[in-house]
């Protein structure tokens, strides 16, 4: 217990000391050591400033999927440090390279350092390996953002696995996140906070995320979506994520499909028409085409379409990096689209032409201009609908109500259309009398459409087939398992097996009664970055020609086993270029 005259006469002697211009912080140690000394602990409060649960397991789950998380955190040094620890971004990191200087030379200097340490470890470990760490405080980034040391730093980040900054300000939040934008275009940056400090590096990101909790609201009124646990993120990501870039990108891409489609009719027609500008198809029909006949069924794509369940997308995050990789979206699937555009209306319109359907038919009357229209435009009708059937990954209820009213629709709507109520006395498409009557009433028409929808068809149903069976990706894979009942569990043990005993604990994948030898063998391999999973076909014939002949069974010991095994040979094509850099701030 401490008397009022002997507090009273330190306290006087402390306020002097806190006045002092020089050797202050000294002077204000001494003092404070002689009040703290021969004193008795009676107890101590603290606030507990502890992870959120799954945060470990949701961060390694995004690093499996691609994705480098940096940490910005105002933190000291050593905290950040075991910030990095318990979530696990630092658990297997083989060099970490700390950054404290106090010059823009120094830093410039260290960061080469670490540049050439780092390539020259990657060069003898002889693959693209990521297992780097780097912290950065606050006051050496004084001396790199807004300068051109930036972008030595946005290359550090992306050779290592995280990067820690810690005793950053709210304003260097947002300038680290800017510099990633800046220096590396083609990422798509995610911000994620709790706090009023976070608003800026929220709004400074392509998607900012707001964490709900005890530091108010002001992060989650910025942000782009909000919820109150970290480990919804990898929900939000893995499952909805990328569930609706694929029904976005195919919808997208299908209705640029369709419409291409039919209005190459009137380009074929031109040919014919002696480029005279007349109308093919009517522009009643034409224009119902978008609005009602084609316009339902891609809705039902672009809400419900699913390749696989929430529970295998979350098992096997890996199948998010095809998303990263804009395997849907790239040019070259817009070239497979719009070739196949020029393809399917060139069976719907020269099929009818090869056919002379224009001429007369089997009862001598003829079926003229508008009916061989009809006929073109209902072939082209039916195979954009058929083709949207084949580029969902997934039918359901929805599906198949639409395709019953798709069909009755169709037949009876285009009667309705040339009835002489509707084309004739209300002069609406008068050319156009009867012609769906005509074409209906002829059995070549019925055979000429089913010949144009499986011939239309036939070229999506070879490369599905293709690709499928003889270059497999990762979510073909994963289907494969979730057929076959098969876990994570049981094709990635965490426990390894021997290289001897591989075959006897690998499960046996039926590949739809075609078996294929593996060059090397079916690998589920990681970087060290994350996971990615890694397939090598090689196909034999005489395997492939005695399963025609012969049932497989499991008896057969002349059939290979699909074998799964863990590999950290990694291309190095499939390193850092194709992540997405997502930031946590603290």
């Amino acid at each position: 217990e401490v008397e009022q005259d002997e507090f009273t006469a330190w306290y006087q002697e402390f306020s002097r000391t806190q006045a002092l211009t020089e050797g202050r912080e000294a002077a204000l140690e001494e003092v404070a050591t002689r009040i703290e000394s021969n004193m008795t602990l009676l107890g101590a409060t603290a606030i507990e400033d502890s992870l959120q649960e799954e945060v470990p397991e949701t961060l390694k789950a995004l690093e499996h999927a691609g994705i480098k998380t940096w940490i910005l955190t105002g933190d000291k040094q050593e905290t950040a440090i075991n910030i990095g620890v318990s979530c696990g971004l630092l658990a297997d990191v083989v060099n970490l390279v700390v950054i404290n200087e106090d010059s823009f030379e120094d830093v410039e200097a260290q960061m080469d350092r670490a540049i050439g340490v780092w390539r020259s470890l990657r060069e003898m470990m002889g693959k693209a390996s990521t297992n780097f760490g780097l912290v950065i405080d606050g006051h050496t980034l004084q001396f790199v953002l807004k300068t051109e040391l930036e972008k030595k730093l946005v290359l550090l980040g992306k050779m290592c696995k995280t990067v820690l900054a810690c005793r950053v300000a709210p304003k260097q939040k947002t300038e680290l996140v800017e510099a990633v934008r800046a220096w590396d275009k083609d990422k798509v940056t995610m911000a994620i906070g709790d706090g009023a400090n976070d608003v800026g590096m929220i709004g400074a990101a392509h998607v900012g995320i707001g964490i709900v909790g005890v530091e108010g609201v002001e992060a989650k009124l910025a942000s782009d979506f909000a919820f109150t646990r970290f480990r919804f993120l990898q929900r939000l990501l893995l499952v909805h994520g990328r569930w609706n870039y694929r029904r976005m990108t195919k919808m997208a891409l299908y209705i640029i499909y369709k419409s291409i489609t039919v209005a190459l009719l009137e380009v074929y027609f031109a040919f014919y028409n002696d480029y005279s500008g007349q109308l093919f198809v009517d522009p009643m029909l034409a224009g119902l085409y978008n609005v009602l006949l084609s316009a339902v069924l891609p809705v039902v794509l672009g809400v419900y379409d699913r390749d696989m369940p929430a529970k295998y997308a979350l098992m096997f995050p890996e199948v998010y990096r095809r998303g990263q990789l804009r395997i849907l979206s790239g040019y070259r699937s817009f070239l497979w689209w719009y070739g196949l555009s020029f393809y399917q209306a060139a069976i719907a319109f020269f099929f009818p032409v090869a056919a002379n359907f224009e001429g007369p038919q089997f009862n001598g009357r003829l079926i003229g201009m508008s009916g061989f229209a009809a006929t073109a435009f209902t072939c082209v009708l039916t195979i954009v609908n058929f083709q949207l059937l084949l580029t969902a990954s997934s039918w359901n209820p929805y599906t198949f109500i639409l395709w019953i009213f798709f069909a009755t629709f169709i037949f009876y709507g285009g009667l309705i259309f040339s009835s002489p109520g509707v084309s004739f006395d209300s002069d609406l498409s008068p050319l156009w009398l009867d012609a769906f009557q005509e074409i209906y009433a002829s059995w070549g028409f019925w055979f000429l459409l089913l010949a144009a929808v499986v011939a239309g068809c036939a070229p999506v149903l070879l490369k599905q087939y293709v690709q499928r069976q003889e270059f497999p990706h990762e979510k073909t894979i994963v289907q494969e398992l979730m057929k076959a009942g098969l876990t994570r569990e049981d094709v990635l043990p965490e426990k390894a097996i021997p290289e001897e005993e591989v075959a006897e604990h690998a499960p046996v994948l039926d590949r739809r009664g075609v078996e294929y030898a593996l060059r090397d063998v079916l690998m589920f391999h990681y970087d060290n970055a994350g996971g990615g999973m890694h397939q090598q076909y090689n196909p034999v014939i005489g395997i492939m020609n005695r399963h025609r002949r012969l049932k497989r069974t499991l008896s057969d010991s002349n059939l290979q086993q699909v074998v799964f095994t863990d590999h950290n040979n990694v291309e190095e094509q499939s390193k850092s270029r194709h992540k997405r850099n997502i930031t946590v701030g603290f």
